[in-house]
């Protein structure tokens, strides 16, 4: 059955806008329903009519709203336009829900949050509508069923995020680009390098240490050795006497 409901609710998604709505799930004069309007704008919302005084609320969400609209509506209403009337929902004598609804006519509609309403609503067991302002006594209503009504709301709200407007087909995005690689760091400019001078050459190896002596320790010149007497061997003249005054 669960089946059978999620393939109709996509089928009147999905549907031109002749095919308007579908109902997805049934319980205990509650119904569940998907499709598209007359303008062909998707649509999801959960409902219940009382045949006998002809009371009716509706719960809708049309693609691109925040919040889904509750209408509440009556043929023997004839309401003035105003700014805010007082409304206020009971569910198992605990009040979930108080809004100042606006209308004219024979209808009056709200936004209604759905983060406190919803779990009320699927495990209640008895809804009392209250209208302190008028125009109407309160409305009780069953809760019996309203379980499976709302997950299939929910189930067309969540189908109608994936495929909004004529459901386009999802197009994966485009690869990313490769990053772009840096030019490699330009090296700084270095002044040419000079060849090395040439090692000098080895000096000679020093001579013996010096050593300083006092005077009275010096050594003393060296003298060079007398040259030695020829002999005489008569071939030579006569000597000088020493010389005589005259």
């Amino acid at each position: 059955m669960r089946h059978i409901a999620t393939l109709l609710l996509v089928a009147g998604l999905a549907a031109p806008a002749a095919a308007q709505t579908r109902i997805v799930a049934q319980a205990n004069g509650w119904s569940a329903f998907g499709g598209t309007t007359e303008g062909g704008v998707p649509t999801c919302g959960l409902e219940t009519r009382d045949p006998g005084t002809g009371r009716h609320l509706l719960l809708q969400h049309l693609v691109g709203q925040e919040r889904p609209i509750l209408r509440l509506s009556r043929p023997g209403w004839n309401l003035r336009a105003s700014s805010a009337r007082p409304v206020r929902i009971v569910i198992d004598n605990r009040r979930v829900v108080a809004a100042d609804a606006t209308g004219a006519g024979r209808e009056m509609s709200w936004p209604l949050a759905l983060e406190a309403f919803e779990p009320a609503f699927r495990l209640g067991r008895l809804m009392r509508i209250e209208f302190p302002a008028g125009p109407d006594a309160p409305w009780n209503l069953s809760l019996t069923g309203t379980n499976a009504v709302m997950g299939a709301f929910m189930g067309c709200l969540r189908m109608m995020a994936i495929t909004p407007g004529e459901a386009q087909p999802i197009r994966p995005p485009p690869p990313a680009e490769p990053p772009a690689l840096a030019p490699p760091p330009e090296e700084p400019l270095r002044p040419p390098v000079e060849p090395p001078a040439p090692s000098p050459a080895p000096a000679a190896p020093a001579g013996p240490p010096r050593m300083d002596l006092p005077a009275d320790k010096a050594a003393p010149p060296t003298q060079r050795p007398a040259a030695p007497t020829p002999p005489d061997d008569g071939k030579q003249g006569p000597k000088a006497g020493p010389t005589t005054p005259l």
